[in-house]
């Protein structure tokens, strides 16, 4: 009897539900920001510390590379906190945004309806939110649209998206 109990449990429901759909379960991509604020042309700028993509790799070496991937472990304070987070913060799940910006506002719009923040501090959050993020790439710490200098650039592709683009935004303000 405490077998089958067990079998009905929410674990088993959700190990049920994958093994039904082994192709709807893609890789998740999650990385870790810092900010950072420098005293130089960037500014305020979010900085790229770790990312997981299946276990854990660090940003080491001056932020040149990253370390061998290796497996996360939580302590019980951080769980602790991540429930507290969970119990008294807002939260968003059904929300259907096209950009990071759409978030930051949609996230300091629910801030200020709680209460947590007024509208002066929600503005400086944002601004906060949407500061430039770099990533590591090639060995160094860049913005993830920067070019290389190594990147060979075809003008006329270019040109045509630009051409592309512009047909695209005539259609649609015709219609």
């Amino acid at each position: 009897m405490n077998e089958y109990k067990f079998l009905q449990g929410p674990i088993h429901n959700v190990r049920q539900v994958l093994e039904a759909n082994p192709d709807s379960n893609p890789m998740l991509f999650t990385e870790m920001l810092e900010l950072a604020s420098l005293h130089d042309e960037l500014g305020n700028h979010w900085r790229q510390i770790s990312r997981w993509i299946r276990y854990e790799q660090t940003v080491e070496g001056d932020g040149t590379r990253f370390s061998k991937p290796h497996i996360t472990l939580l302590s019980m304070v951080s769980l602790i906190q991540l429930k507290n987070c969970l119990r008294k913060g807002v939260i968003i799940l059904d929300a259907r945004l096209n950009s990071f910006a759409d978030v930051a506002d949609t996230m300091c719009a629910a801030w200020v309806e709680r209460g947590f923040l007024n509208d002066e501090t929600a503005f400086a959050v944002k601004e906060v939110l949407n500061s430039s993020k770099l990533h590591l790439i090639d060995g160094r710490m860049r913005r993830a649209d920067e070019r290389r200098r190594d990147d060979k650039v075809d003008l006329r592709q270019d040109a045509n998206d630009r051409k592309d683009k512009d047909r695209e935004d005539l259609e649609v303000s015709i219609l």
